[in-house]
Order: C-alpha cells, then sequence, then structure tokens
C-alpha cells in the first residue's frame, strides 16, 4: 500500500506554486522597468503639435524627479542650437515653439516660466518630417513623418 498526497492536494499545491511565481516574476518585470524610467531621473512627455500661424508648438512635461534642460533640436535633420538654457523643474511644463519663415523652419523658443530660450537654425525643407528633442541628460525625444501641413 503505498500513501502519497490526493490527485487533488497535488493539483492546489502546483497552482499555488504556479501563481506565487507568476506574481514574482510580474513584480519583477516591472521593478525593471520602473528603474529604466528612473535611470535618468527624469520621464519628458510632449503634447502637440498645435498650428498657428505656420508654427508648431509643442508642451514639454517634466513629470520626473530632476530636473532637465533641453540641449539642442533637430529639425529635419538640422540642428537648432542656443546660447541659454532654461531648466525645466519637476512637475512642471515648457511651451517649445517652432518657428516658420512660410516656407521652412527658421528657429525655436522654448518657454518656461519667465526664461525664455531661443534655437537658431534653418531647415530648408518645407514641412516638419523629423523632429528630434535632446536633453542634457542624454534623453532624446524623436517624431518621425509628421504631417503638420494644412492643420
Amino acid at each position: 500500500m503505498s500513501e502519497g498526497l490526493s490527485d487533488t492536494i497535488t493539483t492546489i499545491i502546483l497552482v499555488v506554486v504556479a501563481i506565487t511565481l507568476t506574481i514574482a516574476i510580474v513584480i519583477w518585470v516591472f521593478g525593471i522597468a520602473g528603474n529604466a524610467s528612473r535611470s535618468f531621473g527624469v520621464r519628458v512627455m510632449i503634447e502637440g503639435p498645435s498650428m498657428s500661424q505656420n508654427n508648431a508648438t509643442f508642451i514639454i512635461i517634466n513629470s520626473g524627479t530632476e530636473y532637465v534642460e533641453l540641449a539642442y533640436i533637430v529639425i529635419n535633420n538640422a540642428e537648432f542650437t542656443s546660447s541659454n538654457r532654461c531648466v525645466i523643474p519637476p512637475g512642471s511644463s515648457a511651451l517649445l515653439t517652432i518657428i516658420s519663415n512660410g516656407t521652412h523652419y527658421v528657429g525655436a523658443a522654448l518657454r518656461v516660466g519667465n526664461c525664455t530660450a531661443n534655437y537658431n537654425g534653418d531647415s530648408r525643407i518645407y514641412g516638419l518630417n523629423t523632429a528630434e528633442v535632446v536633453f542634457t541628460n542624454g534623453q532624446q525625444v524623436l517624431y518621425e513623418t509628421l504631417n503638420l501641413q494644412g492643420q
């Protein structure tokens, strides 16, 4: 006569072990994802664009825990740089306006509170095909194939 666990008890134990392992894996995966988003200490979200007089305006939101500065902007493969920078504090937002002369983009302005940083450059291409925003901590936000004409 052999003694052992019944099929019902064995099934219950296996289900409990499987659920426990699943919960542990989920916690581990989300812990890694959370650490990856905190590696810069900054979570930047960009909303927009909204169009007005051929200018494109984006809202940059710093929902992270550290201050961030915009290093430079690349529009249609042309780099736009500034001689000064404005700090975007945690929990704050900024307005980034990409300025058009009616045929192509010739500059950008970042406004954070009372600070304004003007970015100079010339895209020499009509429309906004690609836009890349690069922050001083190395984080980048890239938009490709934006169809902003006629909006």
